[in-house]
């Protein structure tokens, strides 16, 4: 490969990694819309499933701190959460950085109870590793982590319960449209004595994956609320349209401008794939030629390429890559 063709693709990884994190941003700003946040605990909280997700919006997501500093009417809450601190600092383990996170207040709880509740947002359908367990090792830390800060000694009882919630696109057909849910369970081993729930159910995961056909009978509810709010190929109008009439939810400014840029982004990230699958594709049916002449006409390589004009800047490149193949 040529030092020109190296630096090509080194900025085309460049600008891929700059859309993609551009585009990850986008998602993670909506998602922070108090609004939207309400939906996702409402279909995925069981404390929520009696609340309206105005209620939840404007009582309970970060409740204490809304509370103490603002009044109850809706137009005085601010839109978006404010959040704590998303990176995990910890002295013996690498920090962990969390996309969303934030704290709810449990509805009609006498002693102001709080969970805590962490949102991800996942694009890459096969990271490497299973998800869940780092949805398990992530949702651990932050039990962990309070001790210190939520409760001291050995005051376990005022452990808080959290919810980590994964919002995964782009998913393989066999697995969009679905929604797992890991959670802690008591089973009696001898015996049928039970512990008392609110003892260790404090650990609740839901793997949410999108990515499914509109006319599969799933593909309503949170689901196609989630997918719609997310996808880069609707236009802003036509997901404030669908947000609007079918889910209740108004378009704001911030929203409206995070829809375009996501649209934006989308197709830049597509059409930076698309000419780096034209390059591939020029190369794999070049070398195929290449082949194809020598083992056909009994040609040498160079002999092959001066038959296809292959340029001289490039030769080097295309032996490279036949030898590798001879070799294979």
């Amino acid at each position: 490969m040529t030092s020109t063709e190296i630096e090509t693709s080194i900025a085309q990884g460049l600008r891929s990694t700059e859309y993609k994190a551009r585009y990850d941003a986008a998602c993670k700003r909506l998602l922070s819309e108090k609004v939207i946040l309400a939906h996702i605990l409402k279909a995925f909280a069981k404390e929520y499933k009696d609340s309206s997700t105005d209620d939840i919006a404007n009582k309970y997501i970060e409740g204490k701190t809304m509370i103490s500093r603002f009044s109850s009417e809706p137009d005085t809450v601010p839109p978006l959460i404010t959040g704590i601190d998303t990176v995990q600092k910890n002295e013996n383990r690498l920090g962990i950085v969390y996309d969303l996170l934030f704290q709810a207040l449990v509805p009609d709880s006498e002693d102001h109870v709080e969970l805590i509740i962490n949102i991800e947002a996942q694009n890459e359908p096969n990271p490497g590793y299973p998800l869940p367990k780092r949805s398990i090792y992530y949702t651990s830390e932050k039990i962990a982590d309070q001790k210190g800060r939520v409760f001291t000694k050995d005051h376990y009882e005022k452990i808080r319960k959290v919810y980590s919630i994964w919002i995964c696109q782009n998913q393989p057909e066999y697995r969009a449209n679905n929604v797992t849910h890991l959670h802690m369970a008591c089973d009696s081993f001898v015996g049928d004595y039970q512990e008392r729930e609110c003892d260790y159910d404090l650990l609740s995961i839901f793997m949410v994956y999108l990515g499914g056909s509109e006319g599969d009978g799933k593909y309503k509810g949170i689901l196609r609320l989630l997918d719609v709010l997310l996808s880069n190929k609707k236009s802003a109008v036509e997901k404030g349209n669908i947000l609007k009439n079918e889910f209740g939810i108004p378009m704001t400014e911030s929203m409206e401008k995070e829809f375009n840029n996501m649209c934006n982004l989308g197709e830049a990230i597509e059409q930076n794939g698309i000419q780096k699958g034209i390059k591939k594709g020029r190369h794999t049916t070049r070398l195929e030629d290449i082949q194809a002449i020598r083992k056909n006409l009994g040609y040498s390589l160079e002999q092959a390429m001066d038959l296809l004009n292959v340029p001289d800047d490039e030769r080097s490149e295309y032996l490279t890559l036949l030898q590798e193949r001879l070799e294979a």
